[in-house]
């Protein structure tokens, strides 16, 4: 990792640190799942400005999805959502399709993110109406409840990749 991403990603993750032993010694009480996406949060803001014009577009598309995916549970956890797990399937195409869109904001030449961010957004929109009807209900229930359920492990897995590599990926 360049010298130039260090600071910010230290300074994160002591503002994760420090808001951890907060909860720890209930100063602040907050869910686990409000936890991890404060975490998300923060640490998306915090890498997504640090990786952004840098020409290092996996890593501004995972940091893009990390902050995104904190959006949507900090969405989940503060809000009265119905059926939240219907909308997890499109809520990730459309958190791809933002991804995309970041990376062609950040360099105007590549039209196929463009082109792969709208076609992504199409696609959510879709699986939004279909998503009403009962075959696909359950499909979108099931899938929903398995990456609400296990998504802290996929993080965890995730990180014991990126630790273990010799190589960055990013």
């Amino acid at each position: 990792m360049d010298r130039n991403y260090q600071p910010g990603i230290k300074v994160t993750l002591i503002l994760i640190g420090i808001f951890y032993f907060l909860k720890l010694i209930n100063l602040i009480r907050v869910s686990d799942n409000n936890f991890f996406s404060y975490a998300l949060l923060i640490y998306g803001i915090v890498a997504v400005y640090y990786s952004f014009n840098t020409d290092r577009k996996a890593y501004l598309f995972f940091n893009t999805a990390l902050f995104l995916w904190g959006v949507l549970l900090y969405v989940l956890g503060n809000f009265n959502v119905l059926n939240p797990t219907i909308i997890i399937i499109p809520a990730l195409i459309f958190i791809f399709g933002s991804c995309s869109l970041i990376i062609y904001l950040e360099n105007f030449t590549n039209k196929i993110f463009l082109y792969s961010s709208l076609i992504l957004f199409l696609f959510s929109i879709i699986f939004i109406i279909i998503s009403k009807y009962y075959f696909f209900r359950g499909i979108f229930n099931f899938s929903g409840r398995l990456l609400l359920n296990y998504y802290p492990f996929l993080l965890i897995f995730a990180g014991i990749i990126i630790i273990l590599r010799r190589k960055p990926i990013f």
